[in-house]
């Protein structure tokens, strides 16, 4: 196979992205509580509005990541770290790597930007997908940096 057209599709994983759902919320809830508890020499009054502040900011964070999540239904990586996204408007759209985004072993989190949404988040996990796609990935992630 000709390194140049060496690719692998994998599409998002619903479980993975409740994962990310309930990640999401308890970080706000943790946030909520350490901004309520623990500066207690503050008035509770800028507690509370801190705690708000702290929720509006979350809930802005989580719709934008919804909003684009939603739209994102499958990714195909290519040679020389080439990233494409099939969104709900069937068009294909080039992606780029956003700082953020991790490698491991056994979970890939990209931070992807370019397509007709806000830049999305994306959690994939190799027990959640093909083994022969997963190892593709991984060659393509280590020669594509």
């Amino acid at each position: 196979m000709s390194s140049s057209r060496f690719e692998t599709e994998l599409a998002p994983d619903p479980v993975l992205k409740a994962c990310v759902r309930g990640v999401a919320f308890s970080a706000w809830l943790v946030g909520c509580i350490v901004l309520l508890l623990a500066s207690g020499s503050q008035p509770a009054a800028l507690r509370v509005f801190a705690c708000l502040g702290w929720s509006a900011l979350a809930a802005v964070e989580y719709w934008r990541w919804e909003q684009g999540v939603r739209q994102l239904q499958h990714l195909r990586f290519g040679a020389g770290g080439a990233i494409r996204g099939l969104f709900r408007n069937s068009l294909w759209h080039d992606l780029y790597l956003q700082q953020g985004s991790t490698f491991t072993q056994r979970f890939v989190w990209l931070r992807l930007a370019g397509g007709p949404g806000p830049a999305v988040g994306i959690l994939l996990a190799r027990a959640r997908q093909d083994r022969n796609r997963w190892r593709r990935l991984q060659v393509l992630l280590r020669c594509g940096r």
